[in-house]
Order: structure tokens, then C-alpha cells, then sequence
């Protein structure tokens, strides 16, 4: 005595949430979880210069996902998802030790950083139980792979397109609670939906006393839109919470911070005292001599005072000096040595009506590729300009000034200054990605270049040091090498002001890299330097300052730079790119947080380039990947949709006493349900009867055979359900509450 409304159910909607073999699961469950996971996998996209490896991820996990709906759906032996998943195993475990055609898979960039390597450490691990996910439970879990992987992308930057990740994450996860808590509680079957809806549609022609179940169809979408307002109702609010207290919780965390208070107690607080006489931060290093930079002196004081503001729409490194020539115990420039101190260069035209006048600079002899001129005015708080302090390169410069002296290196000064402002105008790279840089060669160096800035490279333990970290990183072309050797210096060692002086007659790199570890960025820019000269990058250390803070109430872009912004870092020699910046205190653990020179991990490209970074392989993949998933999708709907329209049901099924027996038979479903005991689609009423017996015996049995007997008059009735009446509904009642007491029973006796 059933009908197909027992077996089949809308949009694959069961009412217990489903088991393995079953003919119709939850698609929007399925859907949501897919969408929450590949909200986590686009964070590691956003995070990564090369997001190929996040792609790969994102289209095993649609493919996944799919195998698993379909492995569910057709039942598939517990054994054939066991061999499938070790095999999938085997794949993951090859991609991550980078054998045969995955040796690139894993980001280079992830390999010197313990964050993002476990980012995609549990980027793989998802994608691989994406193949796995044969359970209501198992497609939840997916929002736990998600989140952790978007907090632990957040740990290495947070930007705009995490936030949005964060959201889109926050609305599917949010669905799928309230979705799972609907599937676990019972949602209404199909011919409650008809009872309930039953009553104003019209007959079909030709077959009395029957309706069509069209409103079922209604009735389902209707419960769906009722689930995502819900869920997005509580993913706003919990959005909104979310940032109120953010700001809060992130000044206390910082201050919690437990590797903070380890990298402190990693420090020693006497350090100072390990210079004679020395009293803790009186070292003050001279940043702007013309003619050496001495490094390692010893603890420097963290001056908060203002030098200057500088006018620039982007945050930029500002250039003072230059440095080639290695001492061992600091930097000089090898042309001071030839006793050639720069060309004096003249100003074009007349003075402009600031007062200032106009010098050109000449164009540097290299080659350069992708670069953008920018504007910029600085502002000193005295009159001096020894040095000027530009962004590499400058090509002109507007000053109260007669003559600027332009040395060698394309530094300059104006000793014959007289006033507070200048004006310059360089050609900054922009849009330079790894890509590029990955592309240029060692061979290509012009002989001055392997003359001046591969000089300094005596000592055969940092020789070997260098070797052994670009071995390790399998790095085989210049930019891969040169961020494996910063990676390398930022997470081994410690930036801290308290840091002690080089022992007299020591090399200040090799102490600092293999004994102290404790530094601030003259020695950090020092061994970065020296160990890319090892390993045949030509190197040379600048100083200046980084870019500052941002000044929220200027008119204009605005940037403080303050003593304690006075900075030293690394610049490398690309063949037809000229001087890149690399900084080894980025990223770094320390006392005091290193100064953020943001230039390096800055991404102007627009959204749509950062997508394509990979090129498009890729990306046609992924879409290839998630049209297919959409086209099954809409295969099953349209299928459960052609299945559902042709149904029919007795007319009587409106009446109020038989709606009643109904809704008290689903009551005890759900009863049933909770003690383990699910009402799949495609069973009877009369199968689920005998699975009652068999599994919670004969007292239970003889409660609930009544009800169901009830339930099968009222919906397969022959009798116009006339034969439904008050006595029926109180009977009903009846069976339920001994239902309820047989299950107690049961309860106390199994335990």
C-alpha cells in the first residue's frame, strides 16, 4: 500500500538526512559545503603570487565532491571508497613530496614559511576528504577545513579579498547549520506539504477525486528561501558582531601574543651590557655618512620622533645611501676608494614660482622593464638635504637649491640647500610579478655587475650555508633563490633593538647568522645580502628609511617617517629590471616588530590579473570543473522535478482530522529518527513498521502499528476520507504518548 510519494522526494530533500545508498540526497547540502571549502581554497589563491597550486585544489575539490555524491547516491561498497581514497592518498602524499609531475605543485614562497605550508598542508588534506564525503556529517565538516584554513591565510596578511572569502565562507556555513538542523529534525515529507497545500488547486480533468502535487514543488523551494534568509540574516549579524569586537580582541591578542612573550624571553635583557660603559639604547647608527655604514654596534634606542612627511600616493622605499664594498664589519663604497665623489649637475631653466629649481637626472644604464613614474614632495623638519632621500630611480628633482651633487651609485645630495621641502619625480617598478623575475638568468650579469656586487664572499661557512638553503628550497633561477635565502634569514633569526655588539675581530654576517641570531636591520640587510652574494646574486645594501606611517587626517596621501623608520635592506640585480627591493625583517619574529616596508608583497595588479597570474589553464579548469558540478546539479533537479509533477493524491487528504493523524505520524518519525531509527524515501510505511520491531521490539511495535495504520487510512484511503474522524484524531493522540512511554521504556531497560 504505497505510492511513489513514499520513494521519492523533491530537490533530493530526505527527511532524515540521508545514508550512504540512498536514491536522493541533499543537493543543496552538497552545494553549500561545496561552496564553503572552495571559499577557504580561493583565501590560499588571494594569499599566493603563483596561485596555480590553489586552483589545482579547487577543481580536485569540485571533482570530489561530485565522486562523492554519486559514490552516496548509487550506494557504492564501503570498500570500492576505501581503495578509491587510499589511491587519492598516494596522489596527495607524491604532490607533497614533489615526485614525478608534481615537483612545482607545492608554491615555492610556502616552502620557507611554516604559515602558508601548513595552509596548504590543509588545503590538500580538505580537497582529499572531498573524495570522502558519504555522510550528512562528513559534508558539515567541511566549514572546519574552511575556517582554519582562512584563519591560519589570515596569520600571513589580511586583505580585501580574504574579508570577502571570510563572508562568503560565513553565509554557506551558516546555511548548512540551519539546513543539517532542518534535515535532522524531520523536514516535512511530501504528503504533509500536500495536506497542507492541497485544498485550492484543481482537479485534472478526466480523474476524479485527485489533485496534482505541483505545490509540493513550491512548498520546497519555498522552505529553501526560508533556510538562506535565515542563514544570511545570521551570517550579517554575526558579520556585524564580528568587526564591533575585532578591534578590541586583536589589540588584547597582540598583547597575549604567545610567540611575542617566548621572542621576548628569547632576548636577553642585559644584552646592552655587554658593550664597556654602554647604557642600554645610546647606540645610534649613522645612516646617512657618505663614505661607510658600521653595523652590529651593539643596542640602539627606539626614537619615536618625528624627521619628515612625504607626500606619495603608495608607500615606498626611500633611498639615502648606497653600499657595495663588504668589511667585514660594515659597508663603503668602493668609488670613495678611487676618490670619486660625484658630478655636480646643473638646473634646468629658470626658478619656478615656488622658488625652486628644476634638475634632471640622467637615466640609469641599465636596462628596465614595468616601471611607473610617481610624484612625490618631502617635508623635513630642518633644512638640511645631506642626502636626498628619493625612490629608485629619480629622473628629476625640484629644490630651493644651485647645484646637487649625483654620485655613481645615483644617490645624490644637496649641500647648497637652503629650505624645508624638495620635490622628485622616479620610475618605480610596478606590476614586476615572481613570474618575471623567475625568468631572467645568472649568466646574463654584465661584467661591472659581477665586479662590484659579488665582492665579500671569503667566508666558506656561509658559502656553504647559502648552498645548502638554495638546496634545500630546490630554487634554480635568481628570484627563487633570493627569497629563499630571505626566508630563511627573517624566520631563523630575531629582530630586537637589545641585540649585542659583534665581538671585536669577528665577521659581523657570519656572527650574526650562526651564533647571536639577534639583530636589527643593519645586520639583517648585512647577511641577506652577503649570503645572495654567495650564492651569485649581485647584492648591495641601502639605507633611508621605510615608508612610514600613514597620516589619516592629511588633505593629501601623507607619510610620517619618525627616527625609528630609519631602515637598511637588500637590493638585488635582475638583468632587464635593474635593483629590486628585498627586506629580511619582513615577516620576522621579534621584540620589536620590524619596520613594514610593504613594497615587496604589494599586489597593484587588478583582480582579474591576479586571477590570471597562473595563466589560463588554470582558471579553464576550475570553470570546466564548475560547470560540471552545476550541470549535474541541474540534472537532478530537473529530474526530481519531471518525477514530482505527475503525482497524485486523494482529494480527502484536506480534511482536517486526517491532516492531523498525519502530523502525529510524522511526530513519531522524528521520535524514531533521534533513537536512530531514520524513515528512508524509499521505503513503506509498512517496511518502516517492521524495522521498528526489529530494532527496538515488540513493545515499541505494538505502540506505533496503530498510528501507522491510522496514517495508511487517512492518506490510501478509499473512502473519501470520511471514515477520518475526531475519534481517529483522539486515537492518534492515544498511540503517540504510548509510543513515547514504549521508548522510555526501551531506553531504561537497554541500559
Amino acid at each position: 500500500m504505497s505510492i511513489s510519494s513514499e520513494k521519492n522526494n523533491v530537490l533530493g530533500l530526505p527527511a532524515g538526512g540521508g545514508q550512504p545508498g540512498q536514491k536522493n540526497i541533499s543537493i543543496p547540502l552538497y552545494f553549500g559545503g561545496a561552496v564553503a571549502q572552495l571559499a577557504g581554497l580561493t583565501a590560499v589563491a588571494y594569499q599566493l603570487t603563483e596561485p596555480s597550486f590553489a586552483y589545482f585544489t579547487m577543481l580536485l575539490t569540485l571533482v570530489g565532491l561530485t565522486c562523492s555524491y554519486f559514490l552516496r547516491r548509487y550506494g557504492s561498497s564501503p570498500r570500492l571508497i576505501q581503495v578509491g581514497a587510499a589511491f587519492v592518498a598516494l596522489v596527495f602524499i607524491a604532490a607533497l613530496r614533489g615526485v614525478g609531475p608534481f615537483q612545482n605543485l607545492v608554491p615555492f614562497e610556502a616552502q620557507g614559511s611554516q604559515e602558508l605550508l601548513l595552509v596548504c598542508a590543509l588545503a590538500f588534506t580538505a580537497t582529499f576528504c572531498s573524495f570522502l564525503l558519504v555522510t550528512d556529517e562528513s559534508v558539515m565538516f567541511t566549514c572546519v577545513w574552511a575556517i582554519a584554513i582562512i584563519g591560519l591565510t589570515g596569520t600571513v596578511n589580511i586583505n580585501q579579498e580574504l574579508i570577502v572569502c571570510f563572508i562568503v565562507f560565513l553565509g554557506a556555513s551558516t546555511f548548512l547549520l540551519v539546513h543539517q538542523n532542518s534535515l535532522a529534525g524531520g523536514m516535512p515529507t511530501v504528503t504533509e506539504a500536500a495536506l497542507a497545500g492541497g485544498e485550492d488547486t484543481p482537479a485534472p480533468a478526466g480523474i476524479p477525486g485527485y489533485v496534482r502535487v505541483t505545490t509540493t514543488i513550491d512548498a520546497r523551494w519555498r522552505l529553501l528561501r526560508t533556510q538562506a534568509n535565515v542563514a544570511l540574516a545570521c551570517a550579517a549579524g554575526a558579520a556585524m558582531l564580528g568587526f564591533l569586537i575585532a578591534i578590541p580582541l586583536q589589540m588584547v591578542g597582540r598583547n597575549l601574543s604567545l610567540a611575542n612573550v617566548i621572542q621576548r624571553l628569547n632576548v636577553p635583557p642585559a644584552a646592552a651590557q655587554q658593550l664597556a660603559g654602554g647604557k642600554l639604547g645610546t647606540i645610534q647608527l649613522e645612516f646617512n655618512n657618505s663614505q661607510d655604514f658600521q653595523v652590529g654596534l651593539g643596542p640602539v634606542s627606539d626614537d619615536q620622533s618625528e624627521r619628515a612627511r612625504v607626500e606619495s600616493p603608495k608607500p615606498l622605499y626611500w633611498r639615502g645611501r648606497l653600499f657595495d664594498f663588504y668589511t667585514g664589519r660594515g659597508w663603503a663604497n668602493s668609488f670613495i676608494g678611487q676618490n670619486v665623489y660625484g658630478e655636480a649637475v646643473e638646473p634646468k631653466g629658470e626658478l619656478d614660482p615656488e622658488g625652486f629649481s628644476t634638475f634632471p637626472i640622467k637615466p640609469v644604464e641599465y636596462e628596465r622593464k614595468k616601471f611607473e613614474r610617481i610624484t612625490y614632495r618631502f617635508h623635513l623638519n630642518n633644512n638640511r638635504f645631506t642626502p636626498l632621500y628619493i625612490a629608485a630611480e629619480a629622473r628629476q628633482v625640484r629644490l630651493p637649491s644651485v647645484q646637487i651633487i649625483l654620485r655613481p651609485d645615483h644617490t645624490m645630495s644637496a649641500p647648497n640647500s637652503y629650505g624645508p621641502e624638495y620635490e622628485a619625480v622616479s620610475e618605480v617598478p610596478t606590476n614586476v610579478r615572481p613570474t618575471d623575475l623567475r625568468r631572467t638568468a645568472q649568466s646574463d650579469y654584465p661584467p661591472e655587475m659581477r665586479r662590484l656586487y659579488l665582492q665579500g664572499t671569503t667566508s666558506d661557512v656561509l658559502d656553504a650555508l647559502a648552498q645548502q638553503i638554495v638546496t634545500d628550497a630546490n630554487a634554480m633561477n635568481p628570484y627563487d633563490k633570493a627569497e629563499a635565502l630571505r626566508q630563511w634569514v627573517s624566520s631563523n633569526c630575531v629582530y630586537t633593538l637589545d641585540a649585542p655588539a659583534v665581538p671585536r675581530g669577528r665577521d659581523a654576517a657570519e656572527y650574526f647568522l650562526r651564533e647571536s641570531k639577534q639583530g636589527y636591520c643593519d645586520l639583517y640587510a648585512t647577511a641577506f645580502t652577503i649570503l645572495c652574494r654567495h650564492a651569485g646574486l649581485p647584492a648591495r645594501v641601502a639605507t633611508g628609511f621605510a615608508p612610514g606611517i600613514e597620516d589619516p587626517k592629511a588633505e593629501k596621501k601623507t607619510f610620517i617617517l619618525r627616527e625609528a623608520d630609519r631602515h637598511a635592506w637588500t637590493e638585488i640585480y635582475f638583468h632587464g629590471y635593474g635593483w629590486m627591493v628585498f627586506d629580511a625583517t619582513q615577516d620576522t619574529p621579534g621584540t620589536i616588530p620590524a619596520a613594514r616596508t610593504p613594497e615587496p608583497q604589494t599586489d597593484q595588479r587588478a583582480l582579474w590579473e591576479r586571477i590570471l597570474a597562473a595563466g589560463w589553464l588554470p582558471v579553464t579548469m576550475t570553470l570546466i570543473g564548475f560547470c560540471g558540478f552545476l550541470y549535474f546539479l541541474f540534472m537532478e533537479i530537473l529530474l526530481s522535478i519531471r518525477d514530482r509533477v505527475h503525482q497524485v493524491v486523494p482529494t480527502h487528504a484536506v480534511a482536517v482530522n486526517a491532516r492531523h493523524v498525519v502530523r502525529q505520524y510524522q511526530n513519531a518519525a522524528k521520535k524514531l529518527s533521534r533513537r536512530g531509527m531514520r524513515r528512508t524515501p524509499q521505503m513503506t510505511t509498512t517496511e518502516y513498521l517492521y524495522q521498528v520491531r526489529e530494532r527496538f521490539g515488540e513493545p515499541v511495535y505494538a505502540a506505533f502499528a496503530p498510528l501507522t495504520a491510522l496514517f495508511q487510512r487517512a492518506v490510501y484511503g478509499t473512502e473519501n476520507g470520511s471514515q477520518i474522524g475526531v475519534e481517529d484524531s483522539t486515537a492518534a493522540n492515544a498511540a503517540l504518548k504510548k509510543l513515547e512511554t514504549a521508548l522510555k521504556e526501551q531506553k531504561r531497560a537497554s541500559r
